[in-house]
């Protein structure tokens, strides 16, 4: 016979054929985000594998055309639902070789990611420092340029009243060209300091601005550290084993000045300490510092952040305390100059009122 009538038992209640499982019990369909790859493979090939048991237990005993006429049919419904059931195992197998290969590629990629985010971090940090530094120049630069313009104003005010300055000048005159002149150097002087204690306060703005955005970057990246898996954890998460203990090494920890921790492990960052023009401030003067940072992972990336933060920090604290000093310098510079003058000035005055 060419077809096998089974009466009221199904083929499909048959254990041989239910080669993807029993039937799924009946239920809410879970949400297409929650459901893995696994889960719903299955569920496509179980229910695929009943639909062509049932097609063709319905096909071999309706007897509607003659079996004869389908030469390439198989001549049992048991060896058509063998048949149909191996490519179904096949399909099955080629999505599981394209799942382990798709594991594979998922934490090859996380591995080079991992080493990008060593690189990373200090990119990003050197290059907010970086801009940060130009910033500040740029704008001392343009408070000592106005002071440039004000020095060359004075000048030239100096040079008419040398020029005025003889022996020929009546006492009135005199009176007044010398009180033109302290003026002048009055007025340069009050340009000098007001000069220096405007740099002062750029420096102090621009460096509290440096250390409260520099540890804004670093909460952000370390936010985003904590929210990635490593590939371990994704290694072992893909094939549902634990994954082996993955903690920063001894040499890692000593490289980078840190205490080595385990990856799972809760970390408090201290915060970073606003800038001090001098380095000499007594014991019990409490600098200022940002709010810490608790992390709820400690791994080589949060490490490697924190150590171009702290780096990040030490290079604009020298450009803060170089600018610091040289704007110190430069007032003091510029005041002894206009003291030697003044002093050459009141001798000018007096020896030609003595002559007089």
């Amino acid at each position: 016979m060419l077809s096998v009538r089974r009466g009221c038992r199904s083929i499909r209640t048959d254990t041989r054929f239910q080669v993807f499982g029993p039937e799924p019990e009946p239920g809410p369909e879970p949400e297409q985000s929650t459901r893995s790859f696994s889960s719903t493979l299955s569920s496509v090939l179980w229910k695929a594998n009943d639909i062509l048991l049932l097609v063709a237990e319905d096909f071999y005993q309706s007897q509607r055309c003659p079996p004869s006429r389908f030469l390439l049919v198989p001549d049992t419904l048991d060896q058509w639902a063998e048949s149909t059931q191996l490519r179904l195992l096949g399909y099955q197998e080629q999505a599981r070789l394209f799942l382990s290969q798709s594991r594979e590629e998922l934490v090859r990629q996380l591995s080079v990611l991992e080493e990008l985010l060593h690189v990373f971090p200090a990119v990003l940090i050197s290059n907010h420092e970086r801009w940060q530094g130009v910033e500040l120049r740029e704008e001392l630069g343009g408070v000592r340029r106005k002071l440039e313009e004000t020095l060359s104003a004075s000048e030239k005010e100096k040079c008419v009243n040398v020029c005025q300055l003889r022996v020929s000048l009546r006492e009135d005159e005199r009176l007044t060209l010398n009180s033109r002149e302290e003026l002048r150097q009055q007025q340069l002087h009050n340009a000098i300091c007001c000069t220096h204690l405007e740099l002062q306060e750029c420096l102090r703005v621009k460096g509290e601005e440096f250390v409260t955005s520099l540890a804004c970057l670093t909460e952000n990246l370390l936010s985003q550290l904590d929210n990635m898996l490593t590939p371990e954890e994704t290694e072992a998460a893909l094939s549902h084993r634990p994954f082996k203990d993955s903690t920063v090494s001894m040499e890692s920890g000593a490289e980078t000045g840190q205490t080595p921790c385990p990856v799972s492990s809760v970390r408090t960052w201290s915060g970073i300490p606003y800038l001090s023009p001098s380095t000499d401030l007594p014991s019990s003067v409490t600098m200022a510092i940002t709010a810490s940072i608790t992390t709820t992972r400690c791994t080589m990336g949060h490490l490697a952040v924190i150590e171009q933060r702290d780096a990040a920090v030490k290079r604009f604290e020298q450009l803060f305390r170089s600018e610091w000093s040289h704007s110190d310098d430069d007032k003091q510079r510029r005041l002894r100059e206009l003291q030697s003058w003044n002093t050459h000035w009141r001798q000018q005055i007096h020896t030609l009122t003595h002559t007089l």
